[in-house]
């Protein structure tokens, strides 16, 4: 009876959910966002409209599609901090690196950022499968990811975002019967997994299941019993697994080691978690759901978001229905039309074709004339590039985000100031798509803790090595016992480098070359990978040049060397003969000095000698003088021998 009563409350609550999402339109709403992202943008043709041409110019595909590019341009790392700041948390971080690696989360990530562009948001689903190869753990296996479609997801309270205050979460897969009663727990009645029809109003083409089939839908519901995650799944009339631990099975982990323990079988499953008995394990407790919900924008008090295309379909009708119009009317115009009266063909059959000669054997010879069309506007196709320019404006998908050439004569400044500015509404989408990394590092923790607490785990990583710029491969061991009593904040950051343009790394290597902060060798070591055929042969080549340049560049480096040797040679034959030469002009300068002494002295004894003439002069002068002196008074006298006496 409990296990009837359980059945009848988990189809309930799944009829309730799906009753609210058709409330809120949202089967018929992603179906129709995927059929025009896929190309189905037309209703099937009536007898009104059979003759409408049906072009297609998808406008949202190339929306979405650059949206994803841009949201998912940046490599992001979920990053294990310590709380206390103390632990060395890096060894932790590393090994969720490698485990996401193992699971191919970048794949995953890539699909979910579209289904949110489409569908409004995206669901992971995280869980042990027996089946895949991982590293070795408390059980064989490895933790996996599923992405999930929201229509198959539903929430005790659809109104709350946050997926951890549900107080139920249902999961609704269709699978084979025989596999789901393979799995079926001991003693459960296999004649009620029976197959039954979807449940769903709206169906997708890809929803569409082979004749011949069996399917049924199994409901798997994770709800918490005393704050701990249990998880149980059931048909519409049974249970297949009763209510179980997601933690892992420690007995049965004894039993692999030969300690012989009783233990109910579960056979594997490759989509959705096993089950476990779990009554000895008193360790760690989960307490997380093991499913991740992210919205592509936040929706008002609805868990499912909103998509981007949902509001670009008006456009695209108006889009796709103008341009139908416009090839209606150059079809109709296109066609001559011909005016013919009764008695004027007699059986011609007018074709069209160039050159075609009609006879006219109408009486007056005016039976067969051409009615010529009217001129085709051009205002249809204004009015379609205008929707289109407009669309792309208010969606965020101008030019500048999506890449495409601008005008040639802006500047490198004004370019980047432009994708700064397109840049800021990703940013926001791109930060909310990191908050969900987050709470995936948070749910990848507890299965760390859940399945990797028995021994330390081996594994390999790569790192690169700055000394020989090459990723080389290193070993490590991962103990989840050394953060027993570490809680962690875990926080998405972008690593280094962005895949955002292949172009945009090309040209910032020119720019480098160009200003010679690179050389040749290091353009073509540096050049992305996916632009060129073979990278490896061209650098081979480079290489190989570059040896012959080095050969001649040793050579001549040889020959300037022998005539640096003869030049120093010669330098010192110079050094030597200038040597002799300051030699000799130092002695010509202490000539020099001797001389001017010479005749300084020559200059001095010369005024000496005439200062001495001029005395002798003035002693000449007064003798002279005073002789006539003596004659005068001689005369007075009149001594005529006075002369002879004075002689």
């Amino acid at each position: 009876m409990d296990d009837v009563r359980q059945v009848t409350s988990a189809w309930e609550d799944y009829q309730h959910g799906i009753s609210y999402q058709e409330s809120i339109g949202l089967p018929s709403r992603v179906k129709e966002c995927i059929d025009f992202v896929e190309g189905r943008q037309w209703a099937q043709p009536t007898k009104r409209t059979m003759a409408l041409p049906r072009p297609v110019v998808n406008i949202i595909k190339m929306i979405v599609r650059s949206k994803k590019s841009a949201l998912n341009n940046k490599p992001v790392r979920v990053v294990f901090e310590a709380d206390n700041g103390e632990a060395n948390t890096e060894a932790f971080t590393r090994f969720a690196d490698y485990i996401f690696k193992e699971m191919r989360i970048a794949e995953i990530d890539s699909q979910a950022i579209l289904d949110a562009a489409i569908k409004g948001c995206y669901i992971y689903h995280f869980y042990w499968d027996k089946d895949a190869k991982g590293k070795a753990a408390m059980t064989s296996g490895a933790v996996r990811c599923d992405l999930l479609d929201p229509r198959n997801v539903f929430f005790s309270n659809p109104a709350q975002i946050d997926e951890q205050k549900q107080k139920w979460i249902i999961i609704a897969t269709r699978e084979e019967v025989e596999s789901v009663k393979a799995r079926a727990d001991k003693g459960v009645d296999k004649e009620l997994i029976c197959a039954d029809e979807r449940e769903y109003n709206v169906e997708t083409d890809q929803d569409k299941e082979q004749e011949g089939t069996e399917m049924c839908t199994v409901l798997t519901r994770y709800f918490r019993k005393d704050g701990e995650v249990y998880c149980e799944k059931s048909t519409r009339r049974t249970i297949i697994n009763k209510a179980f631990r997601i933690a892992p099975d420690y007995a049965a982990a004894a039993k692999e080691l030969g300690i012989t323990e009783e233990r109910s079988e579960d056979a594997a499953n490759t989509n959705s978690p096993d089950k476990y008995d779990t009554h000895e394990n008193e360790g760690y407790r989960a307490t997380l759901y093991p499913v991740v919900v992210g919205q592509y924008e936040k929706r008002e008090r609805c868990i499912y978001g909103l998509s981007e295309v949902e509001g670009l379909i008006p456009n695209q009708k108006a889009i796709n229905f103008q341009l139908g119009l416009i090839l209606l009317s150059m079809q109709a115009t296109a066609w001559s039309k011909w005016i013919v009266k009764p008695d004027a063909l007699r059986g011609q059959d007018i074709t069209n074709e160039p050159g075609q000669i009609l006879v006219d054997h109408s009486k007056l010879g005016n039976g067969i004339r051409q009615e010529i069309g009217g001129q085709i506007s051009g205002q249809p196709a204004q009015i379609v590039e205008t929707l289109l320019s407009y669309t792309r404006t208010v969606s965020g998908s101008t030019e500048v985000m999506t890449g495409e050439t601008l005008g040639a004569s802006m500047s490198g400044a004004a370019i980047a100031q432009l994708q700064a500015q397109a840049q800021q509404p990703i940013e926001e989408l791109r930060d909310a798509f990191w908050r969900v990394k987050e709470k995936q590092g948070m749910v990848l923790e507890q299965f760390f803790r859940l399945f990797y607490s028995d021994t330390p785990i081996k594994y390999s990583y790569n790192e690169y090595n700055e000394a020989t710029r090459k990723d080389e491969i290193k070993n490590d061991t991962f103990d989840i016992h050394a953060f027993d009593n570490v809680r962690f904040t875990v926080v998405a950051k972008a690593t280094t480098g962005t895949r955002s343009s292949t172009a945009g790394d090309i040209t910032f290597l020119d720019n480098l070359l160009k200003a010679g902060a690179i050389s040749i060798q290091q353009y073509a070591e540096l050049y992305p990978d996916n632009a060129l055929s073979d990278k490896e042969k061209y650098i081979r080549v480079l290489k190989s040049n570059q040896d012959s340049e080095n050969t001649q560049l040793k050579a001549l480096v040889e020959q300037q060397q022998k005539q640096l040797d003869e030049m120093t040679t010669w330098c010192d034959q110079y050094k030597k003969a200038v040597a002799s030469v300051q030699s000799t002009n130092k002695e010509n300068e202490a000539l020099q000095g001797d001389l001017a002494i010479l005749y300084k002295q020559y200059n001095d004894l010369r005024a000496q000698a005439e200062r001495v003439t001029e005395i002798a002069q003035g002693f000449a002068s007064d003798a002279s003088l005073f002789a006539g002196e003596i004659a005068r008074a001689e005369g007075l006298t009149g001594n005529a021998d006075s002369d002879n006496d004075i002689i």
